[in-house]
C-alpha cells in the first residue's frame, strides 16, 4: 500500500512540474519567441489548439512590447495566430450550432430518470454557457489584434517606396488585422438572438457590434484599395468574408452582392497579373466569391464545393 501511495505522489509531483512548466506566466517570464513559436508549431501538430491559442497569445504580447518603430509581426508568427484561434472558436461555433439543431429532438434523448425528461431551461442554459465562452473567446483575440492594428497603423505613416522591396508590407498585415476583427465580431454576432427575441442588454450589444463589425471592414476596404492589388488574397479574402457579414448579419442582401461582384470583376480584369505564389488561393476565393454570387442571386438549393458551409451554404474564406 505504501508503494502505490509513493507511486501515486511521484506522478502528482510529475504533473504539478508539468503544469508549472507551462503556466503562463512562467512562459511569458521565461521563455522567448522562439520557443513559443515552436511549442505553437507542436501544439498544431499535436491538435491542441488551446494550447497552441495560449503560445500565441504570450508570443505576440511579448513581440507588441518592442519598440513601436522596430516591430513587425512575421508572416509565419501571424498566421500562426490566426490559424491556432480560427480553431478553437471554430470548434465553439461549431458546438454552438450543434446545440441549436432541434432541441425537442435533444430533449427525447434526455434521461428519463429521476425527475423525468431534461427540462428544456437547461438546454438553453447550456447554449448560452457556449455563447458567453465564444464571445469571450473573440473579445480576447480582438483585444491583441486591436494593439496589432495600431502598431501596423504605425509602421504604415513611416513606410516609404523605398521599402517596396521588403517582404512585410504594414498595411497588408493592417488590412489582415482589420479583416481578423471583423470576423470576430461577425462571430460574436452569430450566436446572439434574433433583435424581436432580444432583451435590453443584448440588444445593446447587437448595435454596438454592428457598428464595429461595419467599421472593421470598411476600414480594412480601404486601406486594401488603396494598397494592394484586385488579385491580392487578403484583399480577395476581405472582400469574401464583408459580403456574407452583409448578407448574414447585417441583413443587407443587394450591399452583399455589391461587395461580392465588384471585388470578383476587379480580380477577372487583373487575372493576367496574378504570380505563382498567389494564384492558388486567390482563384480559390474568386470561385467562392463566384458560388456565394450564384447562390444569393438564384436561390440554388445546394452546390459542392471546398469553401466552408454556413448556414443557408453561403461560402466564407477557409483561411
Amino acid at each position: 500500500m505504501a508503494a502505490i501511495d509513493e507511486a501515486e505522489l511521484l506522478k502528482a509531483a510529475r504533473a504539478k512540474v508539468a503544469l508549472d512548466t507551462f503556466d503562463a506566466d512562467v512562459l511569458a517570464e521565461k521563455w522567448t519567441k522562439g520557443n513559443l513559436q515552436c511549442m505553437a508549431k507542436v501544439a498544431e501538430a499535436c491538435e491542441r489548439f488551446d494550447d497552441m491559442a495560449l503560445f500565441m497569445k504570450i508570443l505576440v504580447a511579448k513581440a507588441l512590447k518592442e519598440p513601436k518603430d522596430t516591430f513587425v509581426m512575421e508572416q509565419e508568427n501571424r498566421n500562426l495566430l490566426s490559424v491556432s484561434y480560427k480553431h478553437v472558436v471554430g470548434g465553439m461555433r461549431t458546438a454552438w450550432r450543434n446545440s441549436q439543431d432541434d432541441v425537442n429532438q435533444l430533449k427525447s434523448h434526455a434521461s428519463q430518470e429521476d425527475d423525468g425528461p431534461m427540462d428544456k431551461k437547461h438546454l438553453k442554459k447550456y447554449q448560452e454557457m457556449i455563447a458567453i465562452e465564444i464571445e469571450n473567446l473573440c473579445l480576447e483575440i480582438m483585444g491583441l489584434l486591436d494593439k496589432l492594428v495600431k502598431a501596423s497603423a504605425t509602421n504604415m505613416e513611416k513606410y516609404n517606396e523605398s521599402d517596396k522591396s521588403k517582404s512585410t508590407d504594414p498595411a497588408e498585415h493592417n488590412v489582415f488585422y482589420r479583416k481578423m476583427m471583423g470576423d470576430y465580431y461577425r462571430y460574436i454576432l452569430e450566436i446572439f438572438p434574433k433583435e424581436s427575441e432580444c432583451n435590453e442588454e443584448q440588444l445593446r450589444k447587437v448595435k454596438d457590434f454592428k457598428e464595429k463589425v461595419k467599421e472593421m471592414y470598411l476600414e480594412a476596404t480601404k486601406t486594401a484599395e488603396k494598397s494592394l492589388p484586385e488579385t491580392h488574397p487578403t484583399r480577395l479574402g476581405l472582400a469574401l468574408n464583408f459580403s456574407v457579414c452583409y448578407y448574414e448579419i447585417l441583413d443587407e442582401k443587394k450591399q452583399a452582392c455589391e461587395v461580392a461582384k465588384k471585388a470578383f470583376d476587379e480580380a477577372i480584369e487583373k487575372l493576367d497579373t496574378l504570380n505563382d505564389a498567389s494564384y492558388k488561393d486567390s482563384t480559390l476565393i474568386m470561385q467562392l466569391l463566384r458560388d456565394n454570387l450564384t447562390l444569393w442571386t438564384s436561390d440554388q438549393g445546394e452546390q459542392d464545393d471546398d469553401g466552408q458551409v454556413v448556414e443557408n451554404d453561403t461560402r466564407v474564406e477557409d483561411a
